[in-house]
C-alpha cells in the first residue's frame, strides 16, 4: 500500500504537467507527446490494479525465477498465431510476441502448446500463468483480460473456386450448413444466435481446408488470417475466400496475475508505438507478394502532387482520430480508476501542510473543492483515533514515519453509531525545498475483516469459557494428533497439578489412554492402570489408581471438509463399571443355574406389559362396577359381576364384594375365570382384579379404584411354561442318554484302534501286522459309519438336510437298494425276498435319501436274523408308496417296540447303533411327509411299515400276482453287486429276475462296487455306511 501511494503521488504531478501541455501538443512532436500520455494512462491502470489487489494482508506481486518460471500455454493448432512445427517446437505470432516481451521484462519463461481445452483447464486450475485468447464469454473463467489488443480477427468463408457463395452474414447461415471450429468463437456465436443446427463442428481446420481443396465441395468458416496462412503455406489453389460481415474478435493477453497483465499492457503499448512488432507481423501475416503498381495516364508531377495532398489529409485524419482515442482512453482510465476505487473500498484525501487543510478525492481521482479544517475533518473519525491521525501526520512531516498501519474508526457526521474501520497510510505527495507540502492519505476499508476478527475473538472466548465449564473431560488435539489443550474438569479427573507440564510434553493421540485413534467415533471403557503398566512415560498423565474411563472421539473439519484435529470427550466410570462387574458376576451365576427359567420369565413379563387393562370404579352406595370400554360407559351390578364368572369362581368373588359393600378399609386382589370366550382361541377369558379404597369427606370408603387386567394370555403362558419345562427336562434327559451312549460307542472303536496300533508298532511278524492293519481299518470304518449316521441325524433334526426330487423308476431303486442292504449283512442261512406288484413306478422322489431309507431298513432286518427269511415288499395305493420289511430274527419285547421313539424309552438296554439307524429311518420318512410304524415280538421277528406320499407319473402293474413262495427272489449268499451304476439306480436291470450267479456274471469286471480296494479305501457300500 505504501509503495502504490508514493507512486500515485508522483503520478499526479506528472499527469498535471501533461494536461497543461495538451494545448501545445499540436505545435510539438505529436507522436512523442501522445505516447507520453498513453504511458501515463497505462501507469495509472497499473497503479490502480496494484492498489485494488492489495488486501488486508498486503498481497504482493507474484515473482518468477529460473526455479519458478512463468508458464505460457497456447493452442497447438491455431495457425499462424500458435502451432507446433514438424519438429514439435512452438511457433507462431503469439509465441514470438511473448518471447520478445518476456525477454524485455527479464522474466524466465516456459512455452507449452496443448489442446485448447487443456489450456483453459490449466489456466483455471492455476497450472499456467499466461495465455492469449479471444475476448469472449466462454473464456471469462480462465483469468483476467489484458487491455492491449494483440490483433482483431475477421472471418471468411473458404469454398471451392467453382462454387458460388451466398453467405455474407450470420443470418445467411439459417439456410446453409458450414464447417466451423469446434467450440471456437464462431461456433459459440452461432449457438447464441440459435444457429447451432447450421454448424458442423470440426476439430482439425487444416484437414478441413485440405478436403475442400481436394474434393471440390464443402464450406469452411474460420478466421481470415488463419485461412490465408494455410492457403499460402500449403498452396491450396482450388479454393477462394469470401469475407463475412461478423463482429470482430479481439485477441488479448489472459492471466490471473493482474500485475503481470498491467506490465505486459504497458510494454505492448510502448513497443507498438515504436513499431517494434513490425518484423514479427510481416513474418506471419504477409501471405502474398506486394500488389502490382497501378498505371495512370497522368504525369509524374501530378502524381506526386496528389500523393502529397492525400498524405496531408491522412495526417490530419490520423491526428484527429488519435486525439479522439486519447480522450476516449482518458475517460476509460477515469472509469477504471473509479471502478477500482469503489471495488477496492479505498478512500483518498490530501492534506495541505502549509494551510492545515484537508481535501477529499472523489472516485474519479479529482480533488474536491471543499476544504476541511482539522476540527471539521475530525467529525468523520472517532476522537481518539483522529488524534492518532494528527500524530502520524506530524511524524511524516518530520520524516519519522513508522512502518506500520494506522487503524481508525470512521463514520459520517450524521450517523456516528454506524462506524467503519479503516487502515490508514499517510505518505508525502509533494515537496518544496525538501519539505513536504502535501500529504496523501490512503484509507482501506477493513470493516468486514475487523468485525470478523472480533467475532472470531468472541467465539474463541465463548469456546474457552464453555471448554473449561464443561462437566466432562475434554482433550483437544491438532491435525497432527498432538495434545494442545485440556479443560479444568480433565485436570481434576486425572489429578494433574501442572497443566503446562503435560502440554509441553506434546503427547500424541496414540499415547492417550482415553481414545482409539483408528476409529473416529468410539465409545469405550479403558482400564487406565493397564495402560500405565504398558507405558511408564504416561505417569505424568494418569493417576496411580484403578480407573475405568469412557470416551468418544469427535473429528473437526473445516468448511472445505479438511481434517483439522479432534476432541476427545470422556468421563470416569469407575464406580459404575465396578458395580456392573459385580452385577454381571451375580447374573452369570444366576444364569448358569436358571437360564431356562429366566427365558420363560422374560416371556411372562412381556405378556404382562402387553396385556389389556381397564380402569374401573366400584361404587359402594349403588353396589355397581363402572368402567369404560370401546368408547362407552359400562355399568355392571353386583349380580352381573357374579354371574359373568365361571361357577367355580363365584363364591370367592361374592365374599370380596360383600366386604367391599361394607366399606372395608383394605385392598383386594384376585383372579377370576369368566364365561366369556377369546375370539381367536375360544378359550375362557381370565381377569385379575385389584381394588384400592378411596375415602370421602367423612373418612368413609365411598368407592374403590379398580384395575381389571386381561390375564388370559398369562394363564395360557403359565400352562405352556409347565409343558415347556417338562419338555426341557425330557430333552435334557435324552441328551444325557445320547452323550453317555455316544461316549461308549465312539470310545470302543477308538480304543480298539489305539490297541491294535500299539501292537502293530511292537510287532515284527508280517502276518500279525496285516491282521492288526485290517483290524485298525475295520474299526476306523465302523467309527466313520457311526459319525456319518450321527451327522445325518443331526442334519435331519436341524432341518438342514438337502432333498432333491427327480423323476425316476422307484421299483428299480427299491430292488437295488434292498439287495445292497443285504449284501454284507444277510447270513447264509437266511433267504432275502423282494416283493413288488409293479413292473415300473415312475415318479418324483429324492433318489439319495429314499435309497438310504430302503438299504438301512433291509440291513437292520438282516443283521439280527440268523435263520428263516427277510422280506421287503413295495406297493402303491392311493398316491402312497407302501413299504413293508419283515424278518424272522431276534426281535424285541412289545414294551420296547411301543416306547422306542418316546421319552419312556431306556437307551441303555439296546444296541445304540441299531436304534440310531432306526431313528434316521423314522426321521427320513417324516421328512418325506409319511408315517413310520414298527412292531416286534421277542424271539419271533420284527415288522416295519412305511407309508410315503408319492404321485406316480407312469405305472405298469404286473399282470399275474405271484405268491411270496414262488415269486420272491431268494438271496442265499451275500451278493456282490457290480456293473453300471446308472442301470442299478434307474431300474434298467431287474434284480428280481436274476439269480445270484447271473448277477455276479452280469456285473463282473465293474469297478463300481468292490469289497476291497488296493488302496485300502473300502468299498462303495462302505461309502454308503454299510
Amino acid at each position: 500500500m505504501f509503495i502504490f501511494a508514493r507512486s500515485f503521488s508522483a503520478l499526479c504531478v506528472d499527469v498535471d504537467s501533461i494536461l497543461n501541455k495538451c494545448d501545445t501538443c499540436r505545435r510539438r512532436n505529436f507522436k512523442t507527446v501522445l505516447m507520453r500520455i498513453i504511458r501515463y494512462i497505462v501507469l495509472i491502470a497499473v497503479w490502480i490494479a496494484g492498489l485494488g489487489g492489495v488486501s488486508a494482508q498486503e498481497a504482493q506481486e507474484k515473482t518468477y525465477s529460473d526455479n519458478n518460471p512463468l508458464i505460457f500455454e497456447d493452442a497447438w493448432d491455431y495457425w499462424p498465431f500458435a502451432f507446433a512445427n514438424e519438429e514439435g517446437d512452438p511457433k507462431g505470432y503469439n509465441v514470438d510476441i511473448v518471447k520478445l516481451m518476456l525477454e524485455r521484462l527479464d522474466i524466465p519463461y516456459v512455452i507449452r502448446l496443448k489442446h485448447y481445452g487443456q489450456v483453459k483447464q490449466d489456466m483455471a486450475d492455476g497450472h499456467a500463468d499466461l495465455t492469449c485468447a479471444l475476448k469472449a464469454n466462454y473464456n471469462n473463467d480462465i483469468g483476467f483480460y489484458g487491455n492491449a489488443v494483440l490483433t482483431q480477427l475477421t472471418h471468411s468463408v473458404l469454398s471451392p473456386k467453382k462454387q458460388a457463395v451466398t453467405i455474407r452474414t450470420l443470418n445467411d447461415l439459417r439456410n446453409h450448413t458450414a464447417y466451423v471450429h469446434s467450440n471456437g468463437f464462431l461456433h459459440n456465436l452461432m449457438r447464441q444466435n440459435a444457429l447451432e443446427k447450421s454448424a458442423l463442428p470440426y476439430g482439425d481446420m487444416k484437414e478441413l481446408c485440405f478436403n475442400v481443396n481436394k474434393t471440390d465441395s464443402g464450406k469452411v468458416i474460420y478466421n481470415t488470417q488463419s485461412l490465408l496462412w494455410l492457403i499460402n503455406k500449403y498452396h491450396l489453389d482450388n479454393v477462394r475466400l469470401t469475407p463475412m460481415n461478423i463482429p470482430y474478435a479481439e485477441y488479448h493477453f489472459v492471466s490471473g496475475d493482474t500485475v503481470l497483465l498491467a506490465r505486459l499492457d504497458s510494454l505492448y503499448e510502448t513497443m507498438s508505438a515504436n513499431n517494434e512488432f513490425k518484423a514479427i507481423q510481416d513474418k506471419w501475416f504477409r501471405h502474398s507478394s506486394q500488389e502490382e503498381p497501378m498505371f495512370v495516364d497522368v504525369s509524374f508531377n501530378m502524381t506526386l502532387l496528389v500523393a502529397v495532398l492525400v498524405l496531408g489529409a491522412l495526417i490530419i485524419i490520423f491526428y484527429r482520430v488519435r486525439l479522439m482515442n486519447i480522450n476516449q482512453m482518458s475517460r476509460k482510465a477515469k472509469q477504471m480508476f473509479s471502478l477500482y476505487i469503489e471495488s477496492s473500498r479505498i478512500m483518498l484525501w490530501v492534506y495541505d501542510v502549509e494551510h492545515d487543510r484537508f481535501r477529499i478525492l472523489n472516485s474519479t481521482g479529482e480533488i474536491s473543492d471543499t476544504d476541511y479544517t482539522p476540527a471539521m475533518f475530525s467529525m468523520f473519525y472517532n476522537a481518539d483515533d483522529f488524534m492518532l491521525v494528527l500524530k502520524e501526520i506530524e511524524n511524516v512531516c518530520k520524516g519519522q514515519q513508522k512502518d506500520r498501519k494506522l487503524k481508525v474508526r470512521y463514520h459520517m457526521p450524521s450517523d456516528t453509531r454506524n462506524e467503519l474501520y479503516y487502515d490508514v497510510d499517510i505518505v508525502v505527495l509533494t515537496k518544496k525545498g525538501g519539505v513536504p507540502t502535501q500529504l496523501l492519505g490512503v484509507q482501506h476499508d477493513v470493516t468486514e475483516e475487523t468485525l470478523n476478527k472480533r467475532r472470531t475473538e468472541d467465539t474463541h472466548t465463548r469456546f474457552k469459557t464453555l471448554f473449561n465449564a464443561m462437566v466432562m473431560d475434554v482433550f483437544h488435539f491438532d491435525k497432527d494428533g498432538t495434545l494442545i489443550n485440556i479443560n479444568d474438569h480433565a485436570l481434576n479427573t486425572f489429578e494433574i497439578n501442572d497443566k503446562d507440564l503435560v502440554l509441553n510434553r506434546r503427547y500424541n493421540i496414540s499415547d492417550m489412554a482415553v481414545c482409539m485413534p483408528d476409529v473416529e467415533y468410539v465409545c469405550t471403557i479403558t482400564d487406565c492402570v493397564e495402560v500405565n503398566r504398558a507405558n511408564t512415560d504416561r505417569a505424568h498423565f494418569l493417576p496411580n489408581r484403578k480407573m475405568y474411563y469412557e470416551s468418544i472421539s469427535l473429528p473437526l473439519h473445516n468448511i472445505e471438509g479438511e481434517y483439522r484435529g479432534q476432541f476427545e470427550i470422556g468421563r470416569e466410570q469407575t464406580g459404575i463399571v465396578e458395580s456392573l462387574h459385580h452385577v454381571h458376576e451375580q447374573i452369570a451365576k444366576l444364569y448358569t443355574l436358571t437360564s431356562t427359567l429366566n427365558q420363560l420369565q422374560v416371556s411372562v413379563n412381556k405378556a404382562l406389559l402387553e396385556s389389556n387393562a381397564y380402569q374401573a370404579k366400584y361404587d359402594v352406595a349403588s353396589r355397581s362396577l363402572i368402567f369404560r370400554r370401546g368408547g362407552r360407559v359400562v355399568v355392571m351390578t353386583e349380580m352381573d359381576c357374579i354371574f359373568t364368572l365361571h361357577t367355580a369362581w363365584r363364591d370367592k368373588a361374592l365374599r370380596i364384594l360383600k366386604q367391599m359393600d361394607r366399606g372395608a378399609n383394605k385392598t383386594f386382589k384376585g383372579q377370576f375365570c369368566t364365561l366369556l370366550r377369546d375370539n381367536t382361541t375360544n378359550n375362557p377369558i381370565y381377569y385379575s382384579f385389584d381394588a384400592i379404597p378411596m375415602f370421602g369427606a367423612e373418612g368413609k370408603v365411598t368407592y374403590y379404584y379398580c384395575l381389571l387386567r386381561d390375564r388370559t394370555e398369562r394363564v395360557a403362558i403359565d400352562k405352556r411354561l409347565a409343558a415347556e419345562t417338562a419338555k426341557a427336562q425330557e430333552t435334557e434327559r435324552l441328551q444325557n442318554f445320547f452323550i453317555r451312549n455316544m461316549n461308549y460307542e465312539i470310545r470302543t472303536p477308538l480304543n480298539s484302534i489305539k490297541g491294535f496300533a500299539e501292537m502293530l508298532v511292537n510287532s515284527n511278524v508280517p502276518e500279525e501286522e496285516q491282521v492288526f492293519v485290517n483290524e485298525v481299518k475295520n474299526n476306523t470304518h465302523s467309527l466313520l459309519i457311526l459319525v456319518d449316521d450321527i451327522l445325518l441325524l443331526s442334519r435331519l433334526e436341524a432341518n438342514i438336510q438337502d432333498f432333491n426330487y427327480e423323476s425316476i423308476d422307484v421299483v428299480g431303486i427299491f430292488n437295488a437298494q434292498c439287495q445292497m442292504g443285504w449284501e454284507n449283512t444277510l447270513h447264509p442261512e437266511v433267504r432275502g425276498i423282494l416283493e413288488c406288484n409293479y413292473e415300473m413306478l415312475y415318479g418324483a422322489v429324492d433318489v439319495s435319501n429314499i435309497g438310504l431309507l430302503f438299504s438301512n431298513l433291509c440291513a437292520l432286518s438282516a443283521i439280527y436274523t440268523y435263520r428263516g427269511y427277510v422280506k421287503a415288499s413295495l406297493d402303491y395305493h392311493h398316491d402312497k408308496l407302501l413299504v413293508t420289511v419283515t424278518d424272522t430274527g431276534m426281535g424285541f419285547d412289545k414294551q420296547m417296540a411301543n416306547t422306542m421313539f418316546t421319552a419312556e424309552h431306556d437307551n441303555t438296554k439296546g444296541d445304540y447303533k441299531t436304534e440310531l439307524k432306526l431313528m434316521i429311518c423314522k426321521q427320513l420318512v417324516e421328512k418325506f411327509g409319511g408315517q413310520f410304524d414298527i412292531d416286534s415280538e421277542l424271539g419271533k421277528g420284527t415288522t416295519v411299515w412305511i407309508s410315503i406320499p408319492f404321485k406316480a407319473e407312469h405305472a405298469i402293474r404286473k399282470e399275474e400276482m405271484e405268491t411270496p413262495e414262488n415269486s420272491g427272489q431268494q438271496v442265499s449268499d451275500a451278493t456282490i453287486l457290480a456293473g453300471s451304476e446308472a442301470a442299478l439306480l434307474t431300474g434298467d436291470i431287474d434284480l428280481d429276475s436274476l439269480s445270484a450267479e447271473d448277477a455276479a456274471k452280469l456285473l463282473a469286471g465293474s469297478d463300481m462296487l468292490k469289497l476291497d480296494n488296493d488302496d485300502g479305501g473300502g468299498s462303495f457300500l462302505d461309502s454308503l455306511g454299510f
